[in-house]
């Protein structure tokens, strides 16, 4: 437009309607009536008792979560937003030089309790990364595999002594290492398994030798 030229404040079509060229002077800028999606907020109760007739993105105001309704159900996202200040939220060891306050990137996993998991295989031979192979739980360590002994504890028995007991696969006993013998008694007294053996029924007797008895 040449300089010092008039410009129209109102411009109309061939029909004569007015066009508006003021982004500002549109109506129903703040319609939340898009044809394709709907934006929700409300808590997180109200939202999951909805059913919209579209598609829906809504963010719980009590709970911060996000949910998305796909014409049929309701899914939330599996992140909860945290609130972050301006400070920098430094972490103690690498990865998490810059910790995420929601405890998880896609690098690391931090502050989480897992459950109704299963630990599989692993090809990653990362310091003290963990696997099960061939129904052995192993951690790598030294550049080697290690295979976890499982079964096993160290404890104060009744008198005050330490023992080392295993419960061996299939049995509810606990059994002393050295001795052999089980934690649980039969009515007599004496250990229900002696040097690895059970005897039959509830009165066990005491291991025998070259027709000698032992005591256990």
């Amino acid at each position: 437009m040449p300089a010092g030229a008039f410009a129209p404040s109102t411009i109309y079509d061939d029909y004569g309607v007015e066009i508006v060229t003021d982004h500002g002077a549109l109506t129903g800028l703040a319609d939340n009536d898009h044809p394709q999606y709907v934006l929700v907020n409300s808590t997180r109760s109200a939202i999951l008792a909805s059913s919209p007739t579209i598609r829906t993105v809504a963010l719980s105001t009590d709970t911060l979560e996000m949910f998305v309704w796909n014409g049929i159900a309701w899914h939330v996202a599996p992140l909860e937003l945290i609130e972050q200040g301006n400070t920098v939220d430094m972490g103690l060891l690498y990865p998490m030089v810059q910790n995420d306050r929601a405890g998880y990137t896609a690098d690391y996993i931090t502050d989480k309790t897992i459950y109704n998991s299963a630990i599989g295989g692993n090809a990653n031979t990362d310091e003290g990364s963990i696997r099960v192979s061939g129904g052995t739980y192993q951690v790598y360590l030294s550049g080697t595999w290690n295979d976890v002994v499982t079964g096993f504890r160290f404890r104060e028995d009744d008198n005050g002594a330490y023992e080392l007991e295993h419960r061996p696969i299939g049995f509810d006993w606990w059994v002393e290492v050295m001795s052999g013998n089980s934690d649980e008694l039969g009515l007599n007294g004496l250990p229900l398994a002696q040097q690895y053996s059970v005897s039959m029924g509830a009165f066990p007797v005491h291991q025998q030798v070259v027709g000698r008895e032992i005591t256990a």
